[in-house]
C-alpha cells in the first residue's frame, strides 16, 4: 500500500535535483539562442531547423525537403522555401501548416530580404520585411547578387549560414558565417586549399559541399550522422583550419527503442498540456493563497527537467552540444518567472517545441548503451530518465488542476 507514495517521493525528490553542472569539465553555457539543426538533402539542398519550429530549405531541391510543406503547428512553425533556379534567380515562397504563400521571383542582379517570426502568444508565424523589428528568434533570409549569381544567407539562433556557387562565394565581400556552403554543379574536382581559403575569407569554422564534386588534398573532415550537425551560436574557429563537414541525404533512424522513449514523452505530455492551454496570463501567474507555486512555475519545471537531463546525455555523446540548464528556482518566494507575459497556450507551445529539438538532436546518442550511466561514474541512466520524465507530467499537472479548485482561483 506504501509503494505508489514513496515512488512518487523518489521521483519528486530527483526531478528537484539541483541545477548545475552535472560534469567537472562543463562550462556555463548562454542559452539566448539555443542550437539550430544544419541538414543536407539531395540535389544541391541544405535546410534549417530551429527550436522556434522554423525551417528554411535552400537550393534547387528546397521544395522536397520532407516536411517543408506542413510546418508543425502546434510548435507556432512556419517554413521558408529558397529554390534556386538554373539561371541563378530564386524563387521564394513560405508555408504557415495549411497553404503556400508565393512571395517573390528574385533575379540574380536583385538584394532581397524577408524574415519568418511569430510573437509570443500569437497562433501563428509571418513573413516581414527585413527592416522591421526582430524577436530573439526570428529567422532571416537574403539574396546577393554576385556577378549574375545569387548568394544566399541564413541568420537563426544567433548563427549565420551562406550558401552560394565557388565563384559568388569567392568574389562576394568579406563577412562572417558559421558554415559555408559550396554549391558546386559546374567542377568535379575542388582543391583542399580552394575551400580553406573560402572558409578563411568567410570565417567559416565548418564548410560542406553541396553536390557530387570529389575534394583532393588535406582538410579536416567531420562524419555527421546522418544528415544532420548542430550550429552552435558562439563557437569558435578551430584553430588548425575549417572543418568539411560529410553529411548523408537522409536523417539518422532512430532505433525503436529509442523511438519509443521519445513517443511516450511526447504523448504524455500532450495529454496533460490541455490543462495550461486555455489559461491567461493572469492565470499562469497566480499564485495560490497556500503559498504553493504558480501554474506557470509547475509547466516550467517540467519543460525545464527534460531540457536539462536529456541534454545532458548529449553532452556526454558531444561535448560541442551544451548541457541546458533553464531550470526555475525551486522555491517559491525565490521564484522569477522567465516569461511573465506568456499565456498557457504559449507556454504549451514551448513544451512542444522542447520535445521536438530533443528528437532533433538525438542522433548524437545514437550508439549509446540505453541503460548505461550518460557519463562514466554517474548514476542517471538514459532510459531510466526519459521514463521517470514522462511520468514527471502525472506527478505535477493534477496539482495544477487542485489550485484551479481553489477559493482564490481568478475567473479569467
Amino acid at each position: 500500500m506504501f509503494v505508489r507514495p514513496l515512488f512518487c517521493l523518489l521521483l519528486a525528490t530527483l526531478m528537484l535535483w539541483p541545477a548545475g553542472p552535472v560534469f567537472a569539465q562543463e562550462k556555463e553555457q548562454d542559452h539566448q539562442h539555443l542550437p539550430a539543426a544544419f541538414r543536407t538533402w539531395p540535389n544541391q539542398t541544405i535546410s534549417i531547423e530551429t527550436y522556434w519550429g522554423f525551417t528554411v530549405a535552400i537550393g534547387p531541391g528546397a521544395a522536397e525537403v520532407p516536411g517543408i510543406d506542413k510546418p508543425d503547428q502546434t510548435l507556432g512553425g512556419a517554413s521558408l522555401e529558397v529554390i534556386f533556379g538554373e539561371e541563378g534567380d530564386i524563387d521564394v515562397s513560405w508555408w504557415d501548416g495549411e497553404e503556400k504563400h508565393g512571395l517573390v521571383r528574385v533575379r540574380a542582379d536583385q538584394h532581397y530580404s524577408v524574415r519568418l517570426d511569430r510573437k509570443p502568444n500569437d497562433s501563428s508565424a509571418q513573413v516581414w520585411s527585413a527592416d522591421g523589428t526582430n524577436t530573439s528568434h526570428a529567422v532571416r533570409f537574403s539574396a546577393w547578387p554576385i556577378d549574375g549569381q545569387a548568394l544566399g544567407f541564413v541568420h537563426a539562433d544567433g548563427v549565420s549560414v551562406v550558401y552560394g556557387s565557388v565563384r559568388a562565394l569567392e568574389k562576394a565581400k568579406q563577412s562572417s558565417v558559421d558554415i559555408a556552403v559550396i554549391a558546386v554543379n559546374d567542377v568535379d574536382v575542388i582543391g583542399a586549399e580552394r575551400i580553406k581559403w573560402i572558409a578563411q575569407k568567410w570565417d567559416a569554422g565548418m564548410v560542406y559541399i553541396a553536390g557530387d564534386t570529389r575534394v583532393v588534398g588535406d582538410i579536416k573532415t567531420r562524419k555527421a550522422i546522418g544528415n544532420t550537425t548542430a550550429l552552435i551560436a558562439g563557437e569558435k574557429v578551430d584553430e588548425d583550419g575549417p572543418i568539411l563537414i560529410e553529411h548523408a541525404d537522409a536523417p539518422w533512424q532512430m532505433p525503436d527503442a529509442m523511438k519509443q522513449l521519445y513517443d511516450d514523452l511526447d504523448a504524455t505530455s500532450r495529454r496533460f498540456t490541455p490543462v495550461f492551454e486555455e489559461l491567461s496570463v493572469n492565470q499562469m501567474n497566480h499564485k495560490p493563497a497556500n503559498g504553493t507555486h504558480t501554474p506557470r512555475w509547475n509547466i516550467e519545471h517540467m519543460a525545464s527537467r527534460q531540457m536539462f537531463f536529456i541534454t545532458a546525455a548529449y553532452y556526454a555523446a558531444d561535448a560541442r552540444f551544451p548541457h541546458i540548464q533553464l531550470d526555475p528556482k525551486q522555491m517559491p518566494p525565490d521564484y522569477v518567472a522567465r516569461h511573465p507575459d506568456w499565456d498557457g497556450a504559449e507556454e504549451a507551445r514551448r513544451v512542444y517545441r522542447t520535445n521536438a529539438f530533443l528528437r532533433r538532436f538525438a542522433y548524437l546518442y545514437h550508439d549509446r548503451d540505453l541503460d548505461a550511466p550518460i557519463a562514466e561514474g554517474g548514476r542517471i541512466r538514459f532510459a531510466p530518465i526519459m521514463r521517470q520524465v514522462t511520468r514527471h507530467w502525472g506527478l505535477h499537472t493534477p496539482n495544477v488542476q487542485d489550485k484551479m479548485k481553489q477559493d482564490d482561483w481568478p475567473a479569467e
